[in-house]
């Protein structure tokens, strides 16, 4: 397994709303923490080139998407609530 944080952005018209259900649903199906607004942690086999490929049809066009490995306990502060048994649980 490899360690991932995945940042993205959903970009809107002037008053478009957007709907996070599908980039949400495809990162909750994965082992996954929420641990920022638009942040996830992620423990998924592959690279991350994989992991942006499997994400990247719950977004459009226009939002950018991020994909990083990462392999030490990152410095954190204020996440959503489970991020640090989260990281516990993996370090």
């Amino acid at each position: 397994m490899a360690l991932f944080v995945v940042g993205y952005d959903l970009k809107t018209e002037k008053g478009q709303k957007r709907d996070y259900g599908p980039i949400e649903e495809a990162l909750e199906a994965l082992d996954s923490c929420h641990t920022q607004a638009s942040v996830w942690y992620v423990d998924r086999d592959g690279t991350a080139d994989d992991l942006f490929a499997h994400l990247k049809p719950s977004l459009e066009g226009i939002d950018p998407l991020m994909v990083v490995e990462f392999d030490k306990k990152p410095s954190w502060r204020l996440g959503k609530p489970g991020t640090k048994a989260w990281l516990d649980a993996k370090f």
